[in-house]
């Protein structure tokens, strides 16, 4: 009997075990859950957007080490007043890209978001080229919330596109590859930069350090350029199709809904 008990038992716990591991979802773990992510965005139409606001960090990356050096510029400059006038039109740029952007995009027509983006880089461009140039600070002040525009609207706009397109079950590890990117662009710039400048401070001027980064800038907006004109992305025709359908999906489920409502009025109205 004592014998019967015991294989009993043994046979309970390896049914248990069994039930334990099917029930168990695969790919649980953190390699397997992020290469699935890769498999997932390699086989998409949208997948290189998880580099969108990586490759904005690239441009822009540098300018808080820039944005020091111009503060110390001058013989009596107050630089803590100068940094924190910068700092300011920062975020001036950043509340007034993405209000203007707005006025010129649409979810339902997500390729607008992406050309937002492209545009973006330019404006990056536009206000590092001017680092590049002027010497007054006021104007540097001016060409800070041009930059700054641009970032903030590509930062946005490429997290809206990216939430649009990526299936529900991928969503979280897509947006957490998208920010990994971007922190990984960004620091890389931001160290790169400050030793660059470090190295031999007489050749990597202000001046010289933000015409490389709006270098940086232009071979940016001639990529995405060139993967919204070939058809990627929000062009692909599939995403077209989707935001179409999905468009007229809407258009019907109001026209349903007003249907209903009226219905509803003149029932009221009858009793």
């Amino acid at each position: 009997d004592g014998d019967d008990d015991g294989d009993d038992d043994g046979d309970d716990e390896e049914d248990q075990h069994k039930r334990t591991a099917g029930s168990v979802p695969p790919n649980t773990g953190t390699i397997a859950m992020t290469m699935e992510c890769l498999d997932y965005l390699r086989n998409s139409d949208f997948g290189l957007l998880v580099l969108m606001k990586g490759s904005s960090c690239l441009a822009y990356g540098g300018v808080d080490i820039l944005s020091v050096a111009i503060s110390e510029q001058g013989p009596t400059a107050n630089a803590s007043t100068r940094l924190g006038t910068i700092f300011a039109c920062v975020g001036a740029g950043c509340l007034i890209g993405p209000l203007v952007s707005e006025n010129f995009t649409s979810l339902d027509r997500p390729w607008t978001l992406q050309i937002s983006c492209i545009v973006s880089f330019g404006l990056i461009g536009a206000g590092l080229s001017a680092w590049a140039v002027v010497d007054s600070f006021w104007l540097q002040c001016v060409f800070t919330i041009v930059r700054a525009s641009g970032s903030s609207i590509v930062y946005i706009d490429s997290d809206i596109l990216l939430q649009k397109f990526a299936k529900p079950t991928m969503l979280g590890r897509v947006m957490a590859l998208d920010y990994a990117f971007a922190l990984l662009a960004e620091s890389l710039t931001a160290f790169l930069c400050g030793y660059i400048m470090d190295s031999n401070p007489e050749v990597f001027t202000v001046k010289a350090m933000s015409s490389c980064l709006a270098t940086t800038s232009l071979l940016f907006i001639l990529f995405w350029s060139w993967y919204h004109v070939t058809g990627h992305g929000a062009t692909h025709p599939d995403v077209i199709a989707d935001a179409q359908l999905g468009g007229m999906c809407t258009s019907t489920a109001t026209e349903s809904a007003g249907g209903r409502q009226k219905k509803q009025s003149s029932q009221t109205s009858l009793k």
